[in-house]
């Protein structure tokens, strides 16, 4: 159910609650036990959530009578929700009109307006058209610090604190589309950048993937009567629009956000920082989820401008499209 929750919400910025579906009289025995079933309420639509349970070996064709007949008894649309589905069972599945969801792969919910949207787990078979996240770190820190150009693999470790190898591997992805040179000297390869940082940057942008793979919210333990100070993450750099406003003009957000890299979300999925809630439940603060540990381009609790101009530079609120183009202005090789 969590899952559901965080993948819908990542999704489609709407809010889950679920509950115990109580009314199930009409329905017999046999779906009960084979599937757990859950009320909610997704964009407006009350939907029945039929929890993938004992019906695991169940063809697609007897899936989708079963979910007709909970259809029926709900009275309003039922939609099957399980870890993993072929494509055999996908297509069969949407050729009988039954919704459903993988949290956290696809979704296909043709009774609230939404097409089937496909994440596929395994790396595509066409390489990726944006930088690798190593290889994005190497270039901001290259923009921002100015401190790879030159290097070899082996000393951009304590640097980024990724493995030589994977340095490497970066340095040639990032030499591959023509952003800088390979150099040997000795037994090393070094990476060198000619062009001019402004120029690099203009290249590279359509490369560059906004920092944030995922967005959660959470509720803060609070502090026990007679006790001072705040539960709030302070350990954590800002993020998002919170990070934003501490170089622009624009006016903190009314939740704080705070960033986590795969480093420090670890933490955060251990509950060191309370408890997560979907975002309609009054959460104290959110987290920004990033594809890197944001000190791996700037020191811990600096903002990294390049990214949070990456996260918000085609921003719906102008004002905050604005202000990530003025974070921006700090670099004197930037052009808007």
């Amino acid at each position: 159910m969590r899952r559901l929750q965080d993948y819908l919400e990542a999704t489609l910025h709407a809010g889950l609650r679920l509950a115990p579906w109580a009314d199930t009289s009409g329905v017999p025995v046999y779906l009960t036990r084979e599937f757990g079933l859950w009320r909610g309420e997704l964009l407006g639509e009350k939907l029945l959530f039929v929890m993938d349970g004992q019906a695991v070996d169940l063809t697609p064709g007897d899936l989708a009578k079963r979910i007709e007949r909970l259809t029926k008894a709900f009275n309003g649309p039922a939609v099957f929700v399980t870890d993993s589905m072929t494509g055999y069972q996908r297509g069969r599945l949407i050729e009988a009109g039954v919704p459903f969801v993988v949290p956290g792969n696809q979704l296909y919910l043709p009774n609230v307006g939404l097409d089937l949207r496909e994440h596929f787990r395994r790396r595509s078979e066409t390489p990726d058209d944006r930088l690798s996240p190593a290889a994005q770190v190497l270039l901001l820190r290259h923009l921002t610090l100015g401190d790879v150009d030159g290097q070899a693999p082996g000393r951009l470790v304590d640097v980024v604190r990724y493995s030589a190898m994977t340095c490497g591997r970066a340095i040639e992805e990032i030499a591959a589309h023509g952003l800088a040179e390979i150099h040997s000297r000795g037994r090393s390869k070094i990476i060198l950048f000619r062009l001019p940082e402004e120029e690099v940057f203009h290249l590279a942008e359509p490369l560059l993937r906004p920092p944030v793979r995922a967005q959660h919210w959470y509720r803060a333990r609070r502090i026990p009567k007679g006790f001072y100070g705040t539960t709030l993450p302070q350990d954590l750099a800002k993020g998002g629009e919170s990070a934003l406003a501490e170089i622009s003009q624009l006016s903190p957000p009314p939740k704080p956000v705070f960033a986590a890299g795969p480093k420090d979300w670890k933490r955060v999925q251990a509950g060191d920082y309370g408890d997560q809630v979907p975002i309609s439940d009054e959460p104290d603060f959110g987290i920004d989820v990033w594809w890197y540990d944001p000190d791996q381009i700037v020191p811990r609790h600096q903002p990294d401008r390049i990214s949070l101009y990456l996260q918000f530079r085609e921003h719906a609120d102008e004002r905050v499209a604005a202000a990530a183009r003025e974070a921006m202005t700090e670099f004197a090789w930037y052009r808007d």
